[in-house]
């Protein structure tokens, strides 16, 4: 009853990769049933930087099979068409946006009378980022309340808002309205010039968090 025995046994293990059926998919080429493809034709894309950080904070790419880097932005490959809406729906709460639908055919059975499309969104993001000049046209302007027509671009959401720097005015543009007469950036944020602010002297004007000031600047 105390006798221990020992024995030995050489075991050979073989491992094989495996992969679950929708990782394989997502790996081979021409699965995809929907592609997303988002641009936006400006030189330092602050808008478009700033969207991808929405993405990856809520989490917005999750269904995503693939994405790829293009010339002025990123294409989103999906499986079914309704993930692709889904981000869409998330882009329009975001940012100002507009987009195109197009399908190809990729196959049909007649006997069954079904039939495969391939879905393709273009999405174009408004060429206006934060802090950029913008020269408003004359009617747009008169609409927005009488607001300046040189203001500043404060902030994008999905709508665009401008400042107007004299009177501290706000206006909103929603994407269908400047889609409907669009107008380009007069200087963007990456043309500006360094100075050193020498003295800041409050106007007693203010509206919300801004202040209307004068300031003595003197070039860097």
């Amino acid at each position: 009853s105390n006798t221990i025995v020992q024995q030995s046994f050489e075991v050979e293990y073989v491992v094989i990769a495996m992969q679950c059926a929708d990782c394989a998919k997502s790996y081979t080429t021409h699965t995809w049933r929907a592609a997303v493809q988002i641009r936006q034709k400006v030189a330092h894309k602050r808008t478009f930087l700033y969207l991808e950080q929405l993405i990856l904070k809520h989490n917005a790419h999750v269904d995503t099979i693939s994405i790829q880097e293009s010339k002025d932005g990123l294409d989103f490959f999906y499986s079914s068409r309704s993930h692709a809406l889904k981000m869409i729906d998330f882009l329009g709460s975001v940012a100002p946006i507009k987009y195109k639908r197009s399908e190809e055919l990729i196959s049909q059975d007649i006997h069954a009378g079904t039939s495969t499309y391939k879905f393709s969104f273009s999405v174009e993001i408004v060429p206006i980022c934060r802090d950029d000049l913008v020269i408003l046209p004359k009617k747009l302007a008169h609409q927005l309340g009488g607001i300046s027509q040189i203001v500043i671009c404060s902030k994008v959401s999905n709508t665009i808002q401008f400042l107007d720097v004299n009177t501290l005015q706000i206006a909103y543009v929603s994407p269908t309205v400047y889609y409907k007469k669009p107008f380009p950036s007069l200087a963007e944020a990456s043309q500006l010039v360094e100075f050193i602010v020498l003295d800041v002297e409050p106007t007693g004007q203010s509206k919300g968090k801004h202040v209307l000031a004068d300031v003595t600047c003197a070039r860097a």
